[in-house]
């Protein structure tokens, strides 16, 4: 009857599931499998409620009844405090949150689902199927003196008169587990088993897209002679869309590229990180910082160990910076190790001379205008055709889409 109540409350959340939109993934099956061992106390009370009220002499109806009365609501209030245990999970605004939020909302449907369970289908599960149970003479204290729960007492008794010393037990068991925690890898989200390998290309801010894209392809050509590297797909001056929920995107910049290689399997996409990783050690694109890593689940950290250096003069700040550069490089393990503001990079700041410009009948505005059209181009028109958008650009030497 307890087994029973299982499969219903998981065919409740599954339906519940599929009504509310809420996929079958890692996080509901975790989620279910942490609530797995809660959907059974409920049931498991409501069955001892009347087991031990048809003892005292109650018939199966009553006693189903007894066990409704006096212990539904208190299941009740024991279900919401362990589902609300999970509440911050399900209204975090945040990118773990936005991965985990589902957490909250399966435990809390499951237990809800095996408190109804509990308190509707299991006793009528016991009136239907627990077997004819004798009064037990002796009224309630003689339901419990049985061998098993005098056994129990003396076993009670004996700690009882021995406090001082299962107390030091627990507390130098306790002792050994909080060392031994010491021992195990923590990762609250550990990385995918999916085979792509993800490639970076930063280049120096201000770098022209068509040098990016040189760059990049540098990096193609060495990946489509690796014979792990089945797909190879570059995104120049942006990010790859977002085909993983763990995944953010890159906001444009015509100095960075990502490259995206699918592999056969996981043996297949660390053989091909460590190689290109010693390639790009060994100088294939010096111009370039390059970073080699793989899809992760939970919020994406681009550099998990960073260092915040923070102060009002911006020259100190580089100088400060560089020193700390230092001391992580000379570390061996170290790798990519940069800073978020990168290399000075050299502008230019024009006055323009408004005489000279109405002379000719230009404002500043137009000339800025004709300076971006001849530095990085401008929009010149748009194509429309169903859900495809696409922008032609102009510049100086032609035009390229975008």
């Amino acid at each position: 009857m307890v087994a029973a109540a299982v499969p219903l409350t998981l065919a409740i959340v599954f339906v519940v599931m599929e009504a509310s939109g809420k996929n079958f993934d890692r996080i509901t099956l975790g989620s279910l499998i942490l609530a797995l061992g809660l959907l059974v106390d409920d049931a498991i009370i409501a069955i001892e409620m009347m087991v031990v009220k048809m003892e005292e002499g109650y018939d199966r109806i009553k006693a189903s009844a007894y066990a409704w009365s006096h212990t539904a609501a208190p299941m009740l209030a024991g279900t919401l405090v362990t589902a609300v245990g999970f509440m911050p999970n399900g209204f975090a605004q945040s990118t773990a949150g936005e991965y985990t939020s589902n957490m909250f909302w399966i435990v809390g449907i499951a237990l809800i689902a095996s408190w109804i369970v509990a308190v509707v289908f299991t006793p009528y599960l016991g009136v239907k199927m627990l077997p004819d149970i004798k009064k037990v003479e002796g009224g309630h204290a003689a339901i419990y003196n049985t061998r098993h729960y005098n056994r129990f007492r003396r076993l009670l008794a004996w700690v009882i008169a021995r406090k001082w010393i299962v107390a030091g037990t627990v507390i130098a068991v306790f002792t050994v587990a909080i060392l031994g925690m010491g021992l195990v890898k923590k990762q609250f989200f550990p990385t995918s088993d999916r085979p792509e390998v993800l490639v970076e290309v930063q280049m120096p801010y201000g770098t022209a897209i068509e040098q990016t894209n040189a760059t990049a392809a540098k990096i193609e050509a060495w990946l489509r002679k690796q014979k792990e590297a089945k797909i190879v797909t570059s995104y120049i001056g942006q990010g790859a869309p977002r085909f993983f929920l763990a995944m953010a995107p890159e906001l444009p910049d015509p100095s960075f590229a990502k490259i995206v290689v699918l592999t056969d399997n996981p043996e297949a996409r660390e053989a091909l990180k460590f190689r290109l990783r010693e390639a790009v050690a060994g100088g294939l694109t010096p111009e370039a910082r390059v970073r080699v890593t793989q899809l992760v689940f939970g919020p994406y950290s681009p550099y998990p160990v960073a260092y915040r250096v923070m102060g009002p003069d911006p020259t100190t700040l580089r100088e400060i910076a560089d020193k700390v550069e230092k001391v992580m490089q000379a570390s061996p393990m170290m790798r990519t190790v940069n800073t978020d503001w990168g290399p000075r990079v050299p502008a230019l700041h024009f006055t323009l001379n408004q005489d000279r410009l109405q002379a000719v009948g230009l404002t500043s505005n137009a000339a800025a205008q004709q300076l971006q059209f001849l530095l990085s181009g401008i929009p010149i028109t748009s194509v429309r055709e169903d859900i495809r958008f696409g922008t032609g650009h102009g510049t100086r030497g032609g035009g390229y889409p975008a």
